[in-house]
This record gives structure tokens, C-alpha cells and sequence, in this order.
């Protein structure tokens, strides 16, 4: 039966051991940024997303703070609404005022760069007839209901029936 005293004796012995592991960070807990300026998100927007831009070098105030003219910058076409705001001195952050058309589609330029950026479309609150109906007459029309509008035209472009 081994004893509580032997136990410890064979845990200190293998903590003090040339071999032994060092704790070392963890490499998550590293982050790496990649050279020049960096767009998040990088394709795609949410209804509400905020778009940061990452600058690979101190630009903005070091405290943060509004950012009253960010057109020096940054700039987004079409234009939306909205307040940029700086996190630190390195990292820009818009935030819309309303929410990202659905289906828009946006040119984000910073530093000579364009960046593409796309809103998705919301999944319907409600199809007619219903996802997953059986026994139906042949279906003539279908519709889609979406919690908030949707240009027809982009919807268009989307479909394939």
C-alpha cells in the first residue's frame, strides 16, 4: 500500500527532473498580427455587425476615442450610417446606426485597398406553403416572408427554383 509521504516524494521527484516539463503560455493566448491593415469581418456581414479595421501601425489616439473624420482613412460605399469609433491606437471600429441591407453589397477601401464586404440574407420566418408540406396540389406560387425587407431584385439574383 503506498503511503501519502511516498506519494509525494514520487511527484517532486518527477517535477524536479531534468526532464521535466516547464510550463510554458500557452501559443492561444499569442496573437499574431498579420502585416498591414486587416479587415473584420473579411467577406460576409450580419444584420448589425461592426466592421473593425486593424491598422499595422499606431494611427489613431492611444486612448481611443470618436473618430470625427474617418474619410482620411477609411471609406465605405454606398455610405450607411453610423459611429467609428477608435478602440486604441491601432484599431478603428464602425458601428451602422441601422442595420446592413439585406443582400447589400460594400466597398470598404483603407490604404489603397478595396475590401468587398456582403450582407447575408436572414433565413424567412415563414414560407407558403410550409417547409416540409406533403400531399400538396401542384404548388403554382410560393411565397417567402422575411423579418425585414428584401429588394426584390438582389432576391432575383439569389433564387434558383
Amino acid at each position: 500500500m503506498v503511503r501519502a509521504w511516498q506519494l509525494v516524494v514520487a511527484v517532486l521527484f518527477l517535477a524536479l527532473s531534468p526532464g521535466a516539463a516547464v510550463p510554458t503560455e500557452p501559443s492561444a493566448q499569442i496573437v499574431h498580427q498579420p502585416a498591414g491593415t486587416v479587415i473584420v469581418p473579411d467577406r460576409f456581414l450580419r444584420r448589425w455587425d461592426p466592421v473593425t479595421v486593424f491598422f499595422d501601425r499606431d494611427t489613431g489616439p492611444k486612448a481611443g476615442g470618436p473618430e470625427d473624420h474617418p474619410e482620411k482613412l477609411v471609406t465605405v460605399s454606398p455610405p450607411q450610417p453610423g459611429a467609428w469609433t477608435w478602440l486604441n491606437a491601432r484599431t478603428l471600429q464602425f458601428r451602422p446606426a441601422e442595420p446592413w441591407p439585406a443582400l447589400g453589397r460594400f466597398a470598404w477601401r483603407v490604404g489603397g485597398n478595396t475590401i468587398p464586404l456582403s450582407r447575408l440574407l436572414d433565413p424567412t420566418v415563414k414560407t407558403i406553403p410550409n417547409n416540409g408540406a406533403a400531399g400538396l396540389d401542384p404548388v403554382e406560387t410560393l411565397t417567402l416572408v422575411f423579418a425585414e425587407p428584401v429588394e426584390a431584385r438582389a432576391l432575383a439574383q439569389m433564387l434558383d427554383i
